[in-house]
């Protein structure tokens, strides 16, 4: 099994990293000239069985690799590999023998398969001794090739090859500290079969379905949901920073983040130092604002401002007022890109990754099912309690009521493997219905103070019009009918 962190760094900062404290030792550093070839079937049978094949020239030698399996979350890539030497630039199935990856290769498979992506890439590598851990560090840069499209290769790979998985996490903050690094989910390979198929982005990815099983252990469930989460939001992170036009990869970063959020409210203090927990929910706080300003002018753009604006068209500040809108939404989605690449958001990543590590060797805890059904029914009582007297006129309320409807969704969604039947969709649905209820509720009011933001600086008496026309028009359709409704009869009794 190999594990290994993946970090990219910027080109300029490289030799620097390499001369740092955390990297002195009697080892010498080892230099390579790494040429690799990846090879897959005409329609991608390897890659849709995620499996990387590929032949390596180091030196005089060859070398063929295969990874499969495993898993990546957090920049931390657990794959199985076999490799072994072979004669030259051919192909030799010979070493698979008796691997659970050996009945992929037939002949027919094989006979079919060819070179689809090429990287080329001098490799400096360091031995770091940390924490009862040796860690092979590799500095990779080249570029990835397809055919005549090309990217450019900058990164750090931090192996572990023996010692605790804590050990990694600890060089990489060491690290963070000497230069800006950023997380990356990627493998060379994945770069690979995106350049070949012309692809700069992958599209906007929505949550997985993690399954879990009633007599799963808390610990390991907590594990399993979070990381997801994590690897939800990673997903969507490069799309946001190349394409921040496009909402919808801001959107599933900020859904990922607040339902991690809610899972470590909901289980965190069983598990967590109180220390660690404070410290995790006022960073994901932290994140969560910073990405929610930018989102609150995507939906004022895309929603609100479009409809507000039909009721006063032909208006002579409506072009001014657009263009205003456009340049804030600008401005607080650069301010959500810098956050994304700073260092304050990758220690909170590689602090997250450490304290998963950290829970792999802690006390289990019981089968998750009972603290499930104790959390739901903790969250229905206070949720009827408090529709029973919430003024739909008071704001603050509301939005207290949205925040408990939004923790007892997302505490459904993660666990849903464990439920089901109608009951179970009456319930969910309900939830899913109010807030969104609450959630336009509270997105008109959003869409008004920003306009009230506007309106203090205009630069025209028209402009400063308009912005209060749309503020008043805005405040005037937040209207909500009572909240009388009660939610279906809970179907965990």
């Amino acid at each position: 099994m190999e594990i290994e962190l993946k970090l990219l760094v910027d080109p300029a900062d490289a030799d620097r990293l390499l001369r740092c404290a955390a990297l002195r030792g009697d080892d010498k550093p080892q230099k390579k000239h790494l040429e690799n070839i990846y090879f897959d079937t005409p329609d991608g049978q390897l890659q849709a069985a995620r499996i990387g094949l590929r032949l390596r020239r180091d030196g005089e030698r060859w070398l063929q690799t295969l990874k499969g399996g495993g898993g990546i979350v957090g920049g931390l890539h657990a794959r199985h590999e076999i490799e072994y030497p072979v004669a030259g630039p051919q192909l030799d199935f010979a070493g698979l023998a008796g691997s659970p990856w050996a009945k992929y290769f037939t002949p027919t498979l094989a006979a079919s398969l060819a070179p689809v992506f090429h990287t080329d890439f001098h490799r400096t590598i360091r031995l770091v001794r940390i924490d009862n851990a040796v860690i092979e560090l590799a500095l990779d840069r080249g570029e990835v090739r397809a055919g005549q499209r090309s990217e450019p290769i900058c990164e750090v790979e931090l192996e572990l090859l023996s010692g605790p998985l804590v050990a990694l996490y600890t060089l990489a903050r060491q690290l963070l500290e000497v230069a800006p690094l950023r997380l990356e989910n990627a493998s060379k390979a994945e770069r690979g079969y995106r350049l070949a198929a012309g692809l700069k982005l992958a599209p906007p990815r929505k949550a997985d379905e993690v399954t879990l099983q009633p007599e799963l252990a808390l610990r390991d469930a907590f594990i399993r949901v979070a990381q997801a989460m994590v690897s939800h939001w990673q997903a969507n992170e490069n799309g946001f920073l190349l394409r921040p036009d496009e909402p919808e990869y801001l959107h599933q970063i900020r859904v990922a983040v607040r339902r991690l959020r809610a899972w470590l409210s909901t289980f965190g203090r069983g598990l967590l130092p109180k220390e660690d927990l404070a410290w995790f929910r006022s960073e994901l706080r932290w994140l969560g604002a910073g990405l929610g300003l930018a989102r609150d002018w995507d939906v004022l753009l895309a929603d609100n401002l479009p409809v507000a604006l039909a009721q006063f068209a032909g208006h002579p500040a409506e072009a001014a007022l657009r263009h205003f809108a456009a340049t804030a939404a600008d401005e607080a989605r650069q301010n959500a890109q810098a956050l994304l690449q700073s260092r304050r958001y990758q220690a909170l990543l590689l602090a997250l990754g450490r304290q998963f590590a950290l829970l792999a060797d802690t006390v289990t805890g019981g089968p998750l099912a009972g603290y499930v059904t104790d959390a739901l029914e903790a969250n229905d009582q206070k949720l009827r309690k408090r529709l029973q007297r919430v003024d739909s006129g008071d704001a603050a309320a509301l939005h207290r009521t949205r925040i408990l409807l939004k923790r007892q969704r997302y505490l459904l969604e993660a666990s849903a493997s464990l439920f089901g039947g109608k009951r179970f969709e009456a319930y969910l649905g309900w939830l899913r219905d109010w807030q969104e209820r609450l959630g336009n509720h509270n997105d008109l009011l959003l869409a008004a103070s920003h306009l009230k933001d506007l309106r203090a600086a205009a630069g025209t008496l028209d402009e400063a019009e308009l912005c209060g026309l749309l503020q008043g028009w805005l405040r005037g359709a937040t209207s909500l009918p009572p909240l009388l409704e009660p939610p279906p009869r809970p179907f965990w009794r």
